[in-house]
């Protein structure tokens, strides 16, 4: 069975491989242009906002990942299956193995997807702020600026600015690694801790006289094989939900009022006698205390 499972199963991969991942590109390039679709229906004022656009961003990985997650449902299904097969087996020596495997699994699954979390979180951050060091290496790789640097002596500014962002992202990525390194060291630690016990269970069974000498390899073999099952099974479930926190993006953008969509089909009717009128009229920009039109009267 051990021997088996596995070349079944990548048979029936290979078999549907192909036709999956067609299906994936149609797929995806459907969701693609429904998406484009809405970006050329949506308000203006969307289109302007930094924050509506960075989440936009995370919304089109949903998209331009399809193929990945489809990928990963394969692999959970397949790992669903794989870790069934192998608990039977690994159950003819003592369910007390499958227990210590599940327990280190758990453990390592929960404080993954803690971090998981966390990471993303992060990332949106580590979005904002790449957004912002993108406008400022436009100001370097572009001379559409040249003539206000100069005018208005930019220059000290813009490099201040520049160094901020930097020194942010690196603060950042350094804060993102730690956490990420975090679980990969209690990944390892817990997996030591696995195989210590698992040797501590064979080798007592074995004194016991309770299993036989070829035992102790074959039910390692076995534990390693069902343990990397689990484990494969895990990563699966947490890709999946690393994809569903991109949804959830792609949901809460999908869903943005759209009052251009709403009015659309309203087309302006003008007569001879149709007028558009501005009677005092004033704006001024956010964080402006200088207005740029004041008490502005215009007919047409």
């Amino acid at each position: 069975i051990m021997a088996l499972v596995p070349m079944l199963i990548d048979i029936i991969n290979l078999k549907s491989a192909g036709h999956l991942r067609i299906l994936g590109l149609a797929l995806g390039v459907k969701l693609f242009a429904d998406m484009h679709k809405y970006r050329m229906e949506m308000d203006y004022e969307h289109l302007e906002n930094p924050q509506i656009r960075l989440l936009a961003d995370r919304a089109i990985t949903a998209y331009t990942g399809i193929n990945e997650v489809i990928d990963r449902i394969i692999a959970f299904a397949v790992g669903v299956v794989n870790v069934v097969i192998y608990s039977f087996i690994i159950a003819r020596y003592n369910v007390i193995i499958i227990l210590i495997i599940m327990t280190i699994i758990i453990i390592n699954f929960i404080v993954r997807k803690n971090v998981q979390e966390k990471l993303y979180d992060m990332s949106k951050q580590i979005q904002e702020v790449n957004l912002e060091a993108w406008a400022i290496d436009r100001c370097f790789e572009t001379y559409d600026y040249g003539k206000e640097f100069r005018l208005y002596n930019l220059k000290d500014y813009i490099i201040n600015r520049y160094k901020k962002t930097q020194k942010t992202l690196l603060q950042y990525n350094k804060t993102y690694f730690k956490k990420n390194n975090k679980a990969g060291y209690l990944s390892s630690i817990t997996t030591n801790i696995q195989q210590f016990l698992l040797y501590g269970f064979f080798v007592y069974q074995i004194l016991c006289g309770k299993l036989g000498i070829g035992d102790l390899t074959i039910g390692l073999s076995a534990a390693g094989q069902f343990s990397g099952k689990v484990n494969a099974l895990v990563q699966a479930y947490l890709a999946m939900y690393n994809d569903s926190l991109h949804f959830q993006d792609m949901e809460e953008y999908l869903n943005l009022p759209n009052r251009n969509k709403e009015c659309g089909h309203k087309h302006p009717v003008f007569r001879k006698d149709s007028v558009i009128e501005f009677k005092n009229v004033s704006f001024r920009y956010p964080g402006s205390e200088r207005y740029s039109l004041k008490n502005f009267n215009i007919k047409i």
